[in-house]
This record gives C-alpha cells, structure tokens and sequence, in this order.
C-alpha cells in the first residue's frame, strides 16, 4: 500500500501539472477505493485481534498513518475544485 500511494501522489502532481485536475480527483478516488478494499481489509484482523502494544500493530499503525499523511497532502490542492 506504501508503494501505491508514492505512485498515487505522483500521479496526481503530474495531472496537476498538466491541469487536469478531473484526471487527478480521478486517481485519488481510486486509491482510496483500493486502500479501502483491500489494504485495509487485510489488515483489520492484525490491528484488532493482536495486542494493541505490539510490534506488528504498531508499525501497521505508522503505515496507515503514513499513507493517510500523503493521502492528504495529495488532497490539498485538489479540494477547492471538489466544493
């Protein structure tokens, strides 16, 4: 999931170069339906059912919160076109 969302963000910093913004709210709505299918879904189990103080829910912890930090950043410029 990490690798997609470096190729996510620069997808949408390319469309946004070129502007396009459609094309670039378009590979942002992919990635999170993505994220949300699958990555997310794969990992449920491990963040629920292992011991909150371990190592494997603490690094999914900062991989989520990485990915979710460049999900934002990849957002900004876009939001005063999605209101």
């Amino acid at each position: 999931a990490w690798n997609l969302s470096i190729k996510m963000q620069q997808q949408v910093r390319a469309h946004l170069a070129n502007l396009e913004t459609k094309r670039a709210c378009t590979t942002v709505h992919s990635f999170v339906d993505e994220l949300s299918a699958i990555y997310l879904d794969a990992i449920k189990d491990r963040l629920y059912a292992d011991a909150q103080d371990s190592s494997q829910v603490q690094e999914c912890r900062q991989t989520v919160s990485a990915i979710l930090d460049l999900l934002l950043q990849s957002l900004q410029p876009l939001l005063p076109f999605l209101v």
